[in-house]
């Protein structure tokens, strides 16, 4: 199952673990870097900023901040964050990751995108719903999934309709928790 917020219910764990350096906080989460991305990423992770990071987050806190100070696509920041909520269950987090949907989603037109990035910024879309709901603006989240509600795009898909319409019952009913 999934949580509405997207994290994945089961018996595997969510989010999947990645490795991290114990002593820099360096994070590997691909198997090759060029020189000048190791240049940078070593600037950031040498940074105050960086190194201030609380010992107990999440390594997909140090994931964001890593792709954040890459000037790495938005989406990509807004699921280190999400996944970063998940396991820090902290407000930070999801902001920065609401943040983060939002600038992803200022970018390109939906009717213009291929199949697999029009899906991406459908769950973006949905996310800045969720995440609106999760921090207690029920007003901005109603608003929203009504808005998407109206929209062809969202409610020709039945899962993605039923989506929308459990979120508008959790916002009617005043409930702020990922469900």
């Amino acid at each position: 199952g999934m949580r509405t917020d997207f994290m994945a219910i089961g018996p595997i764990a969510s989010p999947w673990t990645i490795p991290q350096c114990p002593t820099n906080k360096f994070v590997m989460f691909k198997d090759d870097f060029t020189p000048k991305e190791l240049q940078t990423y070593k600037k950031i992770i040498e940074s105050a900023e960086y190194k201030a990071i609380t010992e107990d987050s999440s390594e997909y806190y140090y994931l964001a901040k890593l792709l954040e100070g890459n000037d790495e696509n938005d989406e990509d920041i807004a699921w280190a964050y999400l996944r970063a909520s998940w396991e820090m269950s902290d407000d930070e987090s999801q902001k920065k990751a609401l943040n983060f949907f939002k600038r992803s989603l200022m970018v390109d037109n939906l009717a213009i995108l291929e199949d697999t990035d029009r899906d991406n910024r459908i769950n973006s879309t949905l996310l800045v719903g969720e995440l609106t709901r999760l921090s207690g603006n029920f007003a901005a989240a109603k608003k929203h999934f009504e808005k998407l509600k109206r929209d062809e795009t969202y409610t020709k898909n039945p899962r993605i309709l039923s989506y929308i319409n459990f979120e508008l019952k959790l916002i009617a009913q005043g409930n702020s928790n990922p469900e």
